[in-house]
């Protein structure tokens, strides 16, 4: 009987997943467990009476708290057929309860049915409490596949992200070579250029190179396969950095444009 109420202590906080949903009451479960476990040996001495009453005790505890967790359980999570299978075993085992205190209390006839009342609705517990768990193992197997097939179509994006950006990056690189080459080779071939002629040759192949670095950084396949890219913010001075835009600028238009601190 112990260990008959040990187990099915055991299995209900199991089948509920208390130590998830209910954590207070999960200690009471396996409280009643241990209790059952540790009274085992005092079955031949004459305090067995007394720890079996106070286990049968706990029990009836048992069974009407996880009939009410299940209840809780079905209001919270809807239609979960597992759940509702678990409420019905509850039920089956209650009413052979019922049937079998009933009959030897005169109030129903002693017959086959009733006498054995409580052995039939424990098959019937057990064969719900299968389909229950069944259906339980059938809703994780198909968790399992559904996120494997996310993990699939993931990787097949990150993949497909990954050739278009070298794609992209492909792209942007050729012409900006095909400037920098041009630029370099104007001033190699051509005749001696004039101060003005050369800065600006000097301007294109610097901001060609720039936007080759910007494109190395920001399509950079490394940083891509990492799923982001860490940026780090920092305060600047102003100033300071306006100046550094204007250096860009032609000299005509560097003349034209002033920056003085308030």
């Amino acid at each position: 009987v112990l260990t008959f109420i040990a187990s099915l202590s055991f299995m209900w906080d199991r089948f509920l997943t208390c130590k998830e949903n209910f954590p207070k009451l999960h200690w009471f479960f396996m409280a009643v467990t241990a209790y059952c476990l540790l009274v085992i040996p005092t079955a031949p001495t004459h305090w067995y009476g007394m720890f079996v009453n106070l286990a049968y005790d706990a029990a009836k505890g048992v069974l009407v708290l996880g009939m009410v967790l299940t209840l809780i359980l079905l209001k919270r999570k809807g239609r979960d057929a597992g759940l509702f299978f678990y409420f019905c075993a509850f039920i089956a085992t209650l009413f052979g309860a019922i049937t079998y205190v009933s009959a030897l209390q005169g109030r129903l006839p002693i017959n086959f049915v009733t006498f054995n009342s409580f052995q039939i609705s424990s098959l019937f517990h057990v064969i719900l409490l299968s389909i229950g768990l069944a259906y339980r193992i059938r809703r994780i197997h198909q968790g399992r596949s559904a996120a494997r097939e996310e993990v699939r179509v993931a990787a097949l994006h990150a993949r497909e992200q990954r050739n278009f950006v070298a794609m992209l990056s492909h792209e942007f690189h050729s012409p900006l070579a095909s400037i920098m080459q041009s630029a370099q080779i104007v001033q190699i071939t051509a005749a001696p250029l004039d101060e003005k002629s050369e800065e600006r040759l000097d301007r294109i192949r610097d901001r060609a190179e720039e936007l080759s670095s910007l494109i190395d950084t920001f399509l950079a396949n490394n940083a891509l396969a990492g799923g982001v890219m860490a940026l780090n913010r920092e305060k600047i001075a102003i100033e300071p950095f306006l100046k550094s835009a204007i250096e860009l600028l032609p000299s005509d238009d560097q003349e034209r444009v002033s920056v003085k601190s308030i």
